[in-house]
């Protein structure tokens, strides 16, 4: 919603924004070192060669900081605009409707299902990623793809917000895919009930851990956002570990509980990206949806 509201401002008012970017740049500067990362990736002589260069702009050119007492850990304690934050949040959520449409020049679609399957704080099980792997790979991929004839069909479970998402790109149809993704649950529950894995569910288990593998880039670009970000976040190489244990160990009672989760989203939203002459056929009554421009930041609700 930040970005909807920068996108307009732009239009009306760059001259504020543009300001407002300059104070937040002037304020990032001149805080205290202890809240500051740097991270420099490369091999071993280019790192050498940059030494000194480093030491001077950190030393002589970065601005004085204006802070003198460090930053708390916020890691520990909690940062003083969360409250605020989650309310603004909360008000976000409760303005925008749970089904959008977004109206570009196209002839197919691209249909999305998300939910959160997780209350916060709740630690999510590493099986639970073979599952999204295996819905993705092979339920939705079989029945989007090969039986419906979309271009691409794929789950995502994203292990910091504990959302689950159903996707597909460049398809024919709308609601016959919405349908598909409701029989997700039922579909697993066929396929494990019974207390053992396909054979399709074991190969989701080297999918998984490849997937988490493939993450160790070796492009210099790569590796430092990937260590940075793993440093702000606090991962270790023990917590992955126990991670990739997790992936191995999966049963058909980890596919199970995964069952019910599925069959109880919080939150279930909508998102399509399609044409305005398909989005004219919608029938409003049955399917109140909003529709936004590209941008997304001008939605006119049904």
């Amino acid at each position: 919603m930040q970005m909807r509201r920068a996108l307009a401002q732009i239009k009306d008012n760059f001259t504020d924004l543009s300001l407002r970017l300059v104070n937040m740049h002037n304020a990032l500067k001149r805080g205290h070192r202890s809240g500051m990362y740097l991270s420099a990736s490369g091999d071993e002589k280019t790192l050498n060669d940059l030494k000194g260069s480093l030491r001077t702009f950190l030393q002589s050119i970065l601005p004085l900081a204006t802070q003198k007492s460090p930053f708390p850990n916020f890691a520990e304690r909690e940062h003083p605009w969360v409250p605020k934050g989650m309310l603004r949040v909360e008000e976000e959520f409760a303005a925008e409707t749970r089904n959008q449409a977004f109206t570009v020049p196209t002839r197919v679609n691209h249909v999305a299902k998300g939910g959160v399957l997780y209350d916060v704080g709740e630690r999510i099980p590493g099986a639970d990623v073979v599952i999204t792997q295996y819905l993705g790979g092979h339920y939705l991929y079989n029945e989007l793809r090969f039986n419906r004839g979309a271009q691409e069909a794929w789950a995502v479970l994203d292990i910091d917000s504990g959302v689950c998402i159903y996707q597909s790109d460049r398809d024919p149809s709308i609601f016959s895919t919405l349908e598909t993704y409701e029989r997700g649950a039922t579909w697993l529950w066929e396929q494990v009930h019974d207390g053992e894995l396909p054979v399709e569910a074991k190969g989701a288990i080297v999918g998984a851990i490849g997937r988490l593998d493939a993450n160790i880039k070796t492009e210099p670009n790569r590796v430092g956002i990937n260590s940075l970000v793993s440093q702000l976040k606090q991962d270790s190489p023990s917590y992955k570990q126990h991670w990739r244990d997790q992936i191995l160990a999966s049963t058909a009672n980890n596919f199970m509980a995964m069952v019910e989760r599925l069959g109880s989203w919080g939150h279930p939203s909508i998102s399509i990206v399609t044409s305005p002459e398909i989005f004219d056929t919608i029938d409003q009554e049955d399917f109140p949806i909003t529709r936004c421009d590209y941008s997304g930041y001008q939605c006119q609700k049904p």
